[in-house]
């Protein structure tokens, strides 16, 4: 009984007659090869043009000829090629990025999380004070008598309440991702560490 010959060990070698000696399930047309790498046709043809291996081109009316072990050997290590690609190009835009912030490091245009906390924390002091003082000042300049300045009164407390509840809620998560994304680029740069952009 006949048996198929072995798949030579030189297969990226080029095949004399067309891969002719090829056993018959490595030789596949461009649909036979599409569903293989799972793609579309076309995009096998678009492989071709990009250096895939062919055993016979096709045109005017002949079909390509592929051998479908070089095919696929020539695909995966193309597909690691293009992830390496793109490993590469995340790594110089976060390396990009980097440079950018401890550029606006240097020129002023990033302050530290903590001095926009203590400026927050500030200014929310100091507009307490004014809301606590303003019964006090609209019973001294007449807008309302003595008998009105509790409700007044409280009705400033309320207000103060709800500023002292400025907790940076909102702010949390654009600060953490300012964080994270400036510690990344500090990498021991004090200055840089923990800074935010100015408004």
């Amino acid at each position: 009984m006949p048996t198929a010959p072995e798949p030579t060990p030189n297969s990226q070698l080029p095949t004399p007659n067309g891969g002719a000696d090829l056993v018959a399930w490595r030789r596949v047309n461009r649909i036979q090869l599409a569903d293989l790498l799972g793609t579309h046709p076309d995009t096998v043809t678009d492989y071709k043009r990009q250096g895939m291996p062919t055993l016979v081109d096709g045109g005017q009316g002949r079909e390509s000829v592929y051998d479908a072990v070089d095919c696929l050997a020539w695909w995966r290590a193309r597909q690691g090629q293009d992830a390496l690609d793109a490993a590469r190009t995340r790594n110089q835009e976060a390396q990009a990025a980097r440079n950018e912030l401890q550029y606006q490091v240097a020129r002023g245009e990033l302050v530290k999380r903590e001095n926009v906390l203590l400026a927050g924390q500030s200014q929310v002091r100091a507009w307490s004070a004014k809301v606590w003082s303003l019964p006090i000042l609209m019973r001294l300049n007449g807008f309302i008598s003595r008998e009105k300045e509790p409700g007044v009164t409280a009705l400033c407390r309320s207000i103060t309440d709800e500023i002292m509840k400025w907790n940076y809620a909102e702010l949390a998560p654009a600060l953490a991702a300012a964080s994270a994304v400036v510690d990344e680029s500090a990498e021991g740069n004090d200055t840089a560490a923990q800074a935010l952009p100015l408004a």
